[in-house]
């Protein structure tokens, strides 16, 4: 789970002086509650109608995404991990991504091009630096 890797950085983060919030689909109710159960402390943010998203750059999947090998790789490599997919909220074809904000203005973008995608937590935080 990606949500997993970031806060494992948290604290690097916090002395880089960055900080993150997630961004969700879903409703506040399902927020509250992903940030209850996997970002305690964290900021998780909605965005139902994806308008962040978009200005963002972040894209869609596709059906024929979910077939690709790449795909169901990362889903058992997560199960292998001890991560479980829990049940689905919000967009489910909603791709996401990193994006680094600096005073308020975005300096770099990192879409995710598939459901496997992950951007690496090392690579932001050389960026932050």
């Amino acid at each position: 789970m990606q949500v997993a890797s970031w806060r494992d950085h948290s604290e690097e983060l916090e002395r880089l002086g960055a900080g993150i919030a997630f961004v969700s689909t879903g409703t506040p109710e399902q927020a509250a509650n992903f940030r209850d159960t996997h970002a305690p402390g964290g900021e998780v943010l909605v965005d139902p109608e994806r308008s962040a998203y978009a200005a963002l750059g972040f894209g869609r999947s596709v059906v024929g995404s979910l077939l690709a090998p790449r795909v169901w790789m990362s889903g058992i490599m997560s199960l292998l991990r001890g991560h479980r997919a829990g049940r689905l909220e919000g967009d489910p074809w909603q791709l996401g991504g990193v994006a680094l904000l600096r005073d308020g203005r975005v300096v770099r973008v990192w879409p995710e091009r598939s459901s496997a995608a992950r951007t690496s937590v090392e690579e932001v935080l050389a960026a932050v630096n």
